[in-house]
């Protein structure tokens, strides 16, 4: 603050300092002066010293050449609204909370049947889960789609009907509740 121009400090050393405060307060701006220098800032990261293959990642979660990067399976969050008061929150009461969730069945262990020696491969699709069907646009006009497989569900895969869970009746999962402490 004392070099401000307002406060009477040089205008020029004031545009130094900011702009190295500009750098020094983003991550980012630092990583890439401390790669290249000045000039990696002026070139926005192209400069030298630096990757020529960040362009792709950025554009598009390609990275080092054209590889995917592998992505996380995430599981969609549950959201349970409580009403509280201001006062029990600041007093730390604690509340239990009923979540309802899916998980895998625990009679079949998530495999759908009494016998993992039960399942085969879907004949219709030939265990793609999907199958094209043909739709007739006008005369001799005809168009190609793929649809998901009815027999199977789109698994691919089917189960001898004997031998289906009873809990999960062969859908591999279940509803449970799960009570939590908030």
């Amino acid at each position: 603050m004392t070099e401000h121009p307002d406060k009477g400090g040089d205008p020029e050393k004031f545009k130094d300092l900011s702009a190295a405060y500009d750098v020094l307060s983003d991550a980012k701006k630092r990583e890439r002066y401390d790669k290249g220098g000045e000039e990696a800032l002026k070139s926005d990261g192209q400069g030298s010293g630096g990757n020529p293959f960040d362009f792709f990642s950025q554009m598009g979660g390609m990275g080092g050449g054209g590889r995917q990067q592998k992505q996380e399976a995430r599981v969609k969050p549950i959201v349970e609204q409580v009403q509280v008061t201001l006062e029990e929150i600041y007093n730390g009461k604690e509340f239990s909370v009923e979540v309802e969730r899916q998980a895998l069945c625990k009679s079949c262990k998530g495999v759908g049947g009494s016998d993992a020696s039960a399942i085969r491969e879907c004949g219709t699709c030939d265990g793609r889960g999907v199958v094209m069907a043909m739709q007739m646009l006008g005369p001799g006009m005809y168009t190609q789609t793929r649809k998901r497989c009815d027999d199977c569900d789109g698994e691919g895969k089917l189960m001898d009907k004997s031998k289906v869970c009873k809990k999960c009746k062969g859908k591999k999962v279940e509803r449970m509740k799960d009570s939590h402490k908030v």
